[in-house]
């Protein structure tokens, strides 16, 4: 059987960053540049037919609403104001049962999107180029050769003389010695070796934080992401779509983060985006990677 199309189909589109720009021509006529449009215009020359083309008025490609009703392009197909719908709409369950799709022609991957992480705070800079561990390290280390030196002098120097010693060669200050045993200057050499190599690598290292800040460690990825919004530290907004798919994965932290999402209503609107959209801080918006190429 062969499938009759009417001599004149009605097209819904919708504005969609570089990926479907729509143009008016000094004639009046609709032309469409960018990835999404050039698609179309091979769709619709193509097809051979007369169209139309419109726009919906809320300028959404569709969600259910309270009512039952359909929003956008898809309810545009719904109600029958439009015979094919084409910018960038996403295949859904939900939509299936009242649109029909064609076979996908692109994939699309999410990510999300924040603003840069914060400089670390420069009260206690000068702590960042070794981490913890190596700092209890250094300072077990500085006793240890303390309390070794301390007995080598068999008590003529106490402990803490000989800690507050070491400790100002590691200020780069001179270590004065008075002559020992043979044990006792061994040990002083290998500590003025082990201080000279401690003291340049400190100092290399804290001079590249100091001409390039350190920042705070960012969220890299969705597991990281939905620890933080538990915490209650960060706002995520999802696509309805995205959402969708949180609430319905066999994954624990998408689930959790679904369900957070959904109790606050932190529903993205994607088609208010533009190039000028501002991120406000400890804030996430999801949405796929193609759309956050386009806008930021």
């Amino acid at each position: 059987m062969i499938a009759k199309y009417p001599q004149k189909i009605k097209v819904a589109v919708l504005p969609f960053g570089d990926l479907m720009r729509i143009n008016t021509s000094v004639e009046g006529k609709m032309e469409f540049s960018g990835v999404e449009g050039e698609i179309l215009n091979v769709l619709l020359e193509s097809l051979g037919l007369q169209y139309d083309f419109v726009i919906p008025k809320d300028l959404q490609w569709g969600r259910l609403e309270k009512d039952g009703n359909w929003s956008g392009m898809v309810g545009m197909i719904q109600r029958d104001e439009a015979d094919l719908a084409f910018s960038y709409l996403s295949m859904t369950e939900e939509r299936s049962r009242v649109i029909g799709y064609s076979k996908p022609y692109m994939f699309e991957e999410h990510t999300f999107i924040s603003q840069m992480p914060s400089n670390r705070r420069f009260t206690l800079t000068f702590l960042y180029p070794f981490d913890f561990s190596t700092w209890i390290c250094l300072f077990l280390t500085l006793v240890l050769m303390s309390t070794l030196l301390a007995i080598c002098k068999s008590g003529i120097q106490s402990l803490g003389n000989q800690f507050f010693r070491l400790f100002a060669s590691l200020m780069t200050q001179a270590l004065n010695t008075d002559s020992g045993s043979r044990k006792y200057n061994m040990l002083v050499a290998f500590w003025l070796l082990f201080a000279q190599v401690i003291v340049l690598s400190y100092s290399s290292t804290l001079l590249s934080f100091l001409i390039q800040p350190l920042k705070e460690a960012p969220i890299r990825n969705f597991n990281e992401l939905s620890r933080a919004v538990q915490r209650g530290n960060y706002q995520a907004n999802f696509t309805n779509f995205s959402l969708s798919f949180l609430l319905n994965s066999n994954l624990d932290h998408f689930l959790k983060l679904g369900k957070i999402v959904s109790s606050n209503n932190w529903i993205a609107n994607t088609s208010a985006l533009s190039s000028e959209t501002v991120i406000k801080p400890n804030f996430f918006l999801a949405l796929n990677k193609n759309l956050a190429k386009s806008y930021f």
